[in-house]
């Protein structure tokens, strides 16, 4: 899958049973949050856990973690939060949702 379907894509993911791999611009990336325009990101590598939940697993570890993006939905139909480990990396942590209408 890919987003947009043309060129310039932005996000694609790849998907072997219940393996998934998103892959994102980082300008898209920091766009959606310029704060992480400023982070050494670990390796290159940004990774994103898909979890049920998003909102409790929030609650509960916000106040371990440096959270690099704060817990929002995006217009793209994901809850989610960023947070960096010890050694640079970057996770999200997100939950399907259904995608707010345009313009909001």
């Amino acid at each position: 899958m890919t987003f947009p379907e043309q060129s310039p894509i932005r996000f694609a993911s790849v998907t072997s049973g219940p393996v998934k791999i998103f892959l994102s611009d980082r300008s898209t990336v920091t766009k959606e949050d310029p704060r992480l325009s400023d982070l050494p990101v670990g390796g290159g590598n940004i990774m994103l856990i898909e979890v049920a939940g998003v909102d409790t697993v929030y609650s509960r570890i916000a106040s371990l973690v440096k959270v690099v993006m704060s817990l929002r939905t995006q217009s793209f139909g994901l809850r989610e939060f960023a947070i960096q480990d010890p050694d640079g990396y970057v996770i999200t942590f997100a939950e399907r949702v259904a995608k707010p209408p345009r313009g909001v």
